[in-house]
């Protein structure tokens, strides 16, 4: 992996979850994860799809009402400085048209040039292409915001001052990919999935991880051959991941809301340590002293 210099973390760790005391985390170092999303595809009346912000400032997919979600949630959409793609299929950048032409506006309206920047798989300059000619900027350029974007692979990193991000292939239908995403404030670190089959080598690249966010599609009765077809998990498979990483929580995402108190029942069967992420959820997420 290039520029692999981080130290391990310890394993064994439990996060804790509490309500967020934005007060209380000036002065207690945390890494914050909001979801403004759970849901899987499709949205309903109570969740939107799949999505969360780190630290108020990174945002990881664009669920489809992204906007109202952020607003909802109490972050301020121009707050944003990095949206991370796991993949390009449409419930997951769904919301990137809005978020740019809402940032377009507001810096015509209100003076600034705050750059946003993109991560994603290969397919993220057609994306962004896409998105330019559908926002109709060669008409309408006062919708286009300031940013540029990055295409990541499988073992690249991202090493800012504030934070190091680590990339890792998932197993889906389309290119995917894993993150690890470590707070260099707080030495907390996060591991993301994104959709994906079971995929044991994840497991080693969330080792020790302080909080695995899994997607969990899939819970109860399933064949299969379904599960392999459309390559997403099982609330126990996300469940079995979190038991052999070591990771201290464990949270589900892009499940089934009808299903939503089955599939935790199911992962906390394998992983007692398992939350269930919902719209306006945070995790205030604390690494443990070093265990001898």
């Amino acid at each position: 992996m290039r520029m692999a210099r981080q130290r391990p973390v310890p394993v064994g760790r439990r996060s804790r979850l509490i309500l967020p005391d934005f007060e209380m985390m000036k002065e207690d170092k945390v890494l914050r994860v909001t979801f403004v999303g759970a849901s899987s595809a499709l949205p309903t009346a109570e969740e939107e799809t799949a999505g969360f912000v780190l630290n108020g400032i990174h945002l990881v997919d664009a669920p489809c009402g992204v906007v109202r979600s952020l607003l909802r949630c109490g972050i301020d959409p121009m707050a944003i400085r990095t949206v991370i793609f796991t993949h390009f299929h449409q419930d997951h950048y769904m919301g990137l048209p809005q978020l740019l032409f809402y940032r377009g506006l507001k810096v015509s309206w209100q003076g600034g040039s705050e750059l946003l920047t993109l991560y994603g798989p290969s397919d993220i300059e057609l994306v962004v292409r896409l998105t330019r000619e559908f926002l109709r900027v060669g008409e309408f350029p006062v919708v286009w915001p300031n940013l540029t974007y990055q295409a990541l692979g499988p073992g690249e990193v991202v090493a800012c001052s504030d934070y190091r991000l680590e990339a890792a292939a998932a197993n889906h239908a389309v290119e995917d990919l894993c993150y690890r995403f470590t707070d260099l404030e707080s030495g907390a670190s996060v591991v993301f999935t994104g959709d994906t089959a079971y995929h044991e080598p994840l497991s080693e690249f969330a080792r020790g991880c302080d909080l695995l966010i899994h997607e969990a599609s899939f819970c109860g009765e399933i064949s299969r051959e379904a599960v392999e077809q459309t390559k997403h998990s099982t609330a126990a498979e996300a469940a079995r991941i979190a038991s052999m990483a070591g990771a201290g929580m464990l949270a589900l995402i892009h499940y089934d809301a009808a299903k939503a108190e089955q599939a935790l029942q199911e992962a906390r069967a394998v992983f007692p340590n398992t939350v269930l992420a919902k719209t306006g959820l945070t995790l205030n997420v604390r690494p443990a002293a070093p265990q001898i």
